[in-house]
């Protein structure tokens, strides 16, 4: 199915595509949750998935590490109500702060990343 791309922020773009794909795939039958960092500029499209916007900025701005980013998604997360069935993480290095938890762990590995095989 055809998407349109819109960049709104620090998600990358496909992460967005991804996200308007399956939302417009399907519909009511899935609920999902987009974490992003603080959005400096507010977006005029509105979206059918929710969108939760972090405190923290992202670190191309706010020169924090975007680790800071990845536990305060993993801290809302675990304090939510709301439980996830499987987590879709962008890359290795930010999926290992949901590697002990309880829930299933999608993720792009990336072939820079120096990642170790079993850490």
């Amino acid at each position: 199915f055809p998407v349109t791309i819109v960049s709104y922020g620090g998600i990358e773009k496909f992460v967005e595509n991804l996200a308007i794909g399956l939302s417009k795939h399907f519909k009511d039958e899935v609920k999902f949750d987009v974490y992003i960092p603080k959005r400096l500029e507010q977006p005029n499209k509105k979206y059918d998935f929710s969108i939760i916007e972090t405190s923290y900025i992202e670190g191309s701005k706010s020169k924090e590490s975007p680790a800071t980013f990845i536990n305060e998604v993993k801290n809302i997360i675990d304090s939510s109500s709301d439980k996830p069935d499987i987590i879709w993480s962008q890359s290795e290095w930010s999926a290992k702060a949901f590697f002990k938890s309880k829930y299933p762990v999608i993720c792009n590995m990336h072939a820079s990343s120096g990642w170790e095989h079993g850490k």
